[in-house]
């Protein structure tokens, strides 16, 4: 094998460690985004159910207590 082959074998095998590296990255990147997303719809779920008790239960207090005009009008 001549040295420039060798030089050529070397540029490619740093390359694709190079390649490897970035791949795990990527691949911690991802898996904790998915964790966060995962989280985050989780949140999201809650604070909707929340929401809507907190709609049902003012709803109940007074149907049409929304749309009237304060006392001071």
């Amino acid at each position: 094998m001549s040295d420039a082959e060798s030089q050529r074998i070397d540029e490619l095998e740093s390359r694709l460690a190079f390649l490897d590296d970035t791949v795990e990255q990527l691949n911690a990147v991802t898996a904790r985004q998915d964790r966060d997303i995962g989280l985050m719809q989780q949140q999201l779920s809650e604070l909707t159910a929340k929401l809507a008790d907190l709609g049902g239960s003012a709803g109940e207090e007074g149907e049409g207590s929304q749309h009237e005009v304060p006392p001071h009008y």
